[in-house]
């Protein structure tokens, strides 16, 4: 395809998406509106808390658009005096349009749930962008703090999930795999060797399991996996999925972990992410003792702890006890229903946007 043909085709997909944003402008008159702009496509992040959060709200009777990260300023302009949005809300500052001064005579929320503010090339946006927005969602408490030093009307929304439907399989029919569901891997350096260190440690002890690699863009040899295969643990490397085939296929996994480490503070502005994922699929969890996971968690319902003697111990203890995964699935899963649902997230959302637009 040459460059022409290429140009063509994208303005000719702006085009069609601004087309099909003017529909739903058309649809919204008399109820209160609010416009997301997502930093991305439907990533999991922008999925979670942009596009599903809107179609929550239409339902809750909000005119509610998502506008594409491909809109040009100018095209992002129009749509904003045909629909008049009571609130804008701006899903990060990644997209380098997502600016609060280029939304004059808006009411305009900005929503982070990571930080950020420590990634040099973008903390000077966010910093700046959560000093002029009329409030600030944050997706955890660690996040909150920072925010509410520049920003005095700020509040903590957990990022919801959708509840996938049923059957799940039970846990005494799962295989003995054992996971750590992010994607890109390599990419977290000190959360990849907690990680290893502690299937090294599991392995050295016995404990028999199948160890599962998501989002592994990598070569199957990388020398990254050397000393894991040195040990005799079987390794399984799964590709980037969607979201929707992610979910399905973590339903035969007995337990997934989820690492944060406590001295990097880019990870300690993490929301749920991965585990929400994990039990919506009915997957137990054992996770680190960061973010907002001790606030969620009982030791019915998972694991929390920093130390990796604990996650080994609990990893050989769960796969040895199927009605156990099984009870602290079950007892998190209805937990997820009621606090970390979309819904959850959509009805906090909702609130906090009608103070924002009247305010």
């Amino acid at each position: 395809m040459t460059g022409a043909v290429r140009s063509i085709r994208s303005l000719a997909g702006r085009a069609l998406r601004e087309a099909a944003l003017y529909r739903e402008v058309v649809a919204s008159r008399g109820a209160p509106r609010v416009a997301f702009f997502p930093s991305s496509g439907r990533s999991q992040s922008d999925l979670l808390r942009g596009y599903l959060v809107s179609d929550c709200l239409r339902d809750m009777g909000w005119a509610s658009i998502v506008v594409p990260m491909q809109l040009t300023q100018g095209q992002r302009q129009r749509i904003v005096q045909a629909f008049r949005p009571d609130v804008v809300v701006l899903r990060t500052c990644r997209h380098e349009l997502n600016r609060v001064d280029l939304f004059k005579g808006c009411k305009v929320v900005l929503d982070l749930d990571d930080a950020d503010f420590f990634h040099p090339p973008m903390r000077d946006a966010i910093t700046q962008a959560a000093r002029e927005a009329d409030g600030v969602i944050c997706g955890s408490r660690f996040v909150r703090d920072w925010a509410a030093q520049l920003n005095q009307d700020t509040t903590v929304i957990w990022t919801g999930t959708p509840i996938s439907d049923g059957p799940w399989p039970d846990h005494h029919d799962r295989e003995r795999i054992v996971t750590w569901a992010q994607s890109d891997p390599l990419i977290y350096n000190h959360e990849f060797d907690l990680i290893e260190q502690i299937v090294l440690s599991a392995a050295e002890k016995g404990i028999r399991f199948r160890f599962r690699f998501y989002g592994w863009n990598f070569p199957a040899d990388h020398p990254k996996l050397d000393r894991l295969r040195s040990s005799g643990v079987e390794l399984e490397l799964i590709p980037t999925l969607s979201y929707e085939d992610f979910l399905a296929s973590l339903r035969d996994v007995a337990v997934g972990l989820s690492p944060v480490h406590p001295d990097s503070d880019f990870s300690k502005g993490k929301s749920f992410g991965k585990i929400l994922a994990y039990i919506d699929a009915k997957v137990p969890v054992i996770c680190s003792d960061a973010v907002d996971h001790a606030l969620f968690f009982t030791p019915q319902s998972g694991v929390v702890s920093n130390d990796p003697d604990v996650w080994v111990e609990q990893i050989g203890a769960l796969l040895e006890d199927p009605a156990r995964r099984q009870s602290m699935a079950e007892t998190a899963h209805a937990d997820l229903r009621e606090r970390l649902s979309i819904q959850t997230a959509a009805r906090l959302t909702s609130a906090y946007l009608e103070r924002i637009a009247v305010v």
